[in-house]
């Protein structure tokens, strides 16, 4: 019974130092969106009928610690996501007009721009998206509503992105949420 215990504990940590290399290794691809805007090929997977690549760009922006990512996401979740044919993809801003979250540059709609329509199945993984997202927001409410939200997650994927939400936290009542859901995670 203690080899078994023992064993436990030795692939417990062996899964979690992969996890953390996996996740390293993706860290770089999320910073540097954050600093040439989002990458225009992702954007345009949302625009494709392709669910699966929708699916996958969705995951993929709600991992991104870039609070335009978030603003792409909530536009696509209340339908003021637009797509040219050409698949550029812009947000329709509330002054009508569009932000082009490549470039992070302000300019007319297109007249060939239609909206992106979304399904419940990608609404759902929008919401799921936008709560892992929202940890890098400006706001600490948000964060801290987002942070309530990770500690319902059973997503131990989610696990390297807390750790980097926790490294910048300031706020004592988000990192204190964070730090509940980390370990929440921990022992999934």
């Amino acid at each position: 019974e203690r080899v078994i215990m023992g064993m436990a504990a030795f692939l417990n940590v062996w899964r979690r130092i992969i996890l953390a290399l996996l996740m390293l290794a993706t860290a770089p691809v999320a910073f540097a969106a954050g600093e040439r805007g989002i990458d225009p090929g992702l954007l345009a997977s949302l625009a494709s009928g392709d669910t699966g690549a929708r699916l996958q760009a969705i995951s993929r922006l709600g991992q991104l610690p870039d609070p335009l990512a978030a603003r792409v996401l909530e536009a696509l979740d209340s339908e003021n996501l637009y797509a040219t044919p050409q698949g550029r993809v812009l947000i329709m801003g509330k002054d009508k007009r569009a932000l082009d979250p490549a470039t992070g540059q302000k300019e007319d709609l297109p007249t060939d721009a239609d909206a992106v329509t979304i399904n419940n199945r990608l609404r759902r993984a929008i919401d799921g998206a936008l709560a892992v997202s929202r940890l890098f927001s400006p706001d600490p409410a948000a964060r801290l509503a987002a942070a309530k939200r990770m500690q319902q997650s059973s997503d131990v994927t989610r696990l390297a992105l807390l750790a980097q939400a926790l490294t910048k936290e300031t706020d004592t009542r988000v990192r204190s949420s964070l730090q509940s859901a980390q370990a929440n995670l921990e022992i999934k």
